[in-house]
């Protein structure tokens, strides 16, 4: 079996006959494979069987290099053309039986961009989630829905880690709109700091309030005191920082003032640097490591029904998600212990076929200027009036600029991430019922952390199913 999986990863090809046998054994090994949102190899299209002669049409278009029309079903992935771990999904549902599949395979268009202070970080997002929806009511033309991660390929993030994103099963379900005509648009609004709090409790009970007073309500889990564990072993006691590896959390000066040093030169005259207990083991830290805001209240707003009416086939659902942080290895989220450095927790993060917009507000509890967003400012004046668009120098004209770029002004000081929205597109309902694909489907999500070692993050999801 090592040399089938040696031949497969490296794109070799087998003969017909003999790829039929080998398949067919190793598809006994393979029942968890990646699945689609139809029976792959049901050449009929009609009853959720694969039999013998379906799957020797399968081989015949690999190995003959034939046309896919002669079984689009075996074209799981509609990418023009039949690869053996299709054959190998044919062989496991004549096998097995057809299983409920996942209905969207994220398309090379979508991605997950990173708005912070520094440009933004737009990201590949690779794997499969699942849109689900019930019958819809006659007199209302809705019905539930519900958007499922199935497998999410890790994420890189420079100066942070393997971001592992799996399955978090405790959103509200969303609805489609077959006959369109209501509001599912998402707003977010983010804010770093309402005010003082004095631990998780205090600040979601002010974050309640604070949402209620924008007619909005609390999102899931982003909300939090800074200064105090959100989950794991300590959840809502005393910490300085995320890490679970080790004992402590750097260093500081004893008076409390200064958080991080490395001797006692590091200090006020008087104070010694001595070690910063208080990590969140399987948990995070609400605020920056180590930098002492201290008593912030982190929170998060969200309205999912607003903006002008839907088409046809709008959409809206919760995406559940469940975070984890792990140093740089070569085996990414494979659940090693060892390599976890945080554990965010579970989100739903609000996606929309609609218009998903959001703004982040009093960012890294401070203020920047709007254009070049890495100089802190107190007012406009701090800010450059005229500048280069590309390189921020000053400028009186566009003379004084280096070649293509132009002189522009409107730089301001603010305390805001955004305004930043996203538009999708739905499909309609009878598409999705009868083939269970969501092909042509495009939602939009948003959703912001507060205080990680890159700052204040405005995170927008683009999901594309092909």
């Amino acid at each position: 079996m090592a040399g089938f999986a040696q031949r497969l990863a490296t794109g070799q090809r087998f003969g017909g006959r003999a790829l039929m046998q080998v398949t067919i054994a190793s598809a006994l090994l393979l029942s968890s494979a990646a699945a689609y949102a139809f029976c792959v190899g049901d050449c009929r299209a009609e009853n959720k069987r694969v039999t013998v002669d379906e799957l020797l049409t399968g081989v015949d278009i690999l190995v003959k290099g034939g046309d896919p029309t002669a079984c689009p079903e075996f074209d799981a992935d509609e990418s023009g053309q039949v690869t053996i771990n299709e054959v190998v999904l044919g062989i496991n549902n004549a096998l097995h039986g057809c299983q409920p599949t996942p209905s969207c395979v994220l398309a090379s268009t979508s991605s997950i961009v990173l708005n912070t202070s520094l440009p933004p970080l737009v990201l590949d997002a690779l794997g499969t989630l699942d849109v689900t929806c019930g019958d819809a009511d006659p007199a209302t033309g809705q019905a539930p829905c519900t958007c499922e991660v199935v497998q999410f390929e890790p994420l890189f993030i420079g100066g942070i880690g393997f971001v592992c994103i799996t399955p978090f099963a405790g959103c509200e379900q969303g609805v489609i709109d077959c006959d369109g005509g209501s509001n599912i648009s998402v707003e977010l609004y983010s804010d770093h700091n309402i005010g003082e709090c004095t631990g998780n409790e205090d600040c979601k009970a002010q974050c309640q309030t604070y949402c209620q007073g924008l007619g909005k309500v609390p999102t899931l889990r982003q909300r939090g005191c800074e200064g105090f564990c959100d989950g794991g072993d300590r959840d809502g006691l005393p910490c300085n920082c995320d890490s679970a590896a080790g004992t402590t959390c750097g260093k500081k000066c004893s008076g409390g003032t200064v958080f991080t040093c490395s001797s006692d030169d590091d200090c006020p005259a008087g104070e010694t640097c001595v070690p910063n207990v208080g990590e969140c083991p399987n948990g995070s830290c609400n605020g920056p490591d180590n930098v002492g805001f201290g008593n912030i209240c982190e929170c998060q707003c969200v309205d999912t029904a607003v903006g002008p009416p839907t088409g046809t086939g709008g959409l809206r659902c919760n995406l559940g998600v469940n975070l984890i942080v792990e140093r740089p290895t070569l085996d990414p989220c494979i659940g090693d212990p060892n390599a976890r450095l945080i554990t965010v927790g579970s989100s739903c993060v609000p996606m929309t076929t609609d218009t998903a917009n959001t703004v982040l507000h009093n960012a890294n509890n401070g203020k920047h200027c709007s254009i070049d967003t890495t100089s802190p400012c107190e007012s406009d004046s701090d800010c450059l009036n005229f500048f280069c668009s590309t390189s921020f120098a000053s400028c009186a004209s566009t003379a004084d600029c280096p070649a293509g770029d132009i002189c522009v002004t409107q730089n301001h000081c603010t305390d805001a991430f955004g305004p930043f929205a996203e538009t999708g597109r739905g499909i309609e309902c009878a598409a999705l019922t009868a083939t269970g694909r969501a092909k042509g489907l495009q939602l939009r999500g948003v959703v912001s952390f507060f205080g990680s070692s890159i700052g204040d993050i405005v995170t927008r999801v683009n999901a594309d199913c092909r």
